[in-house]
């Protein structure tokens, strides 16, 4: 098993699609900031929309955070958030 622990990765994009495939604007701006940081067993991520100041009328800005387990097989990564 390849071994994230140690490791923290930066959210540089963040899509969103409908039920049809259809690619929606971006959950958290154009902008987005967000990061995940690795160690042994455990993993914590923070994300949010990286405007200053939201266009006029638009909805608040977004963000989201979790922590927890993770188990990584060197293709895919599952997270357990507990947090």
């Amino acid at each position: 098993m390849q071994s994230l622990a140690g490791t923290m990765w930066k959210l540089i994009e963040a899509s969103e699609f409908d039920d049809e495939g259809n690619k929606l604007p971006p959950p958290l701006g154009p902008h987005p900031m967000g990061f995940v940081m690795f160690d042994a067993e455990r993993m914590i991520v923070a994300v949010c929309d990286g405007r200053s100041e939201p266009p006029p009328n638009a909805p608040p800005r977004a963000f989201a955070g979790y922590g927890g387990r993770y188990r990584f097989d060197g293709t895919e990564l599952v997270t357990t958030a507990d947090s």
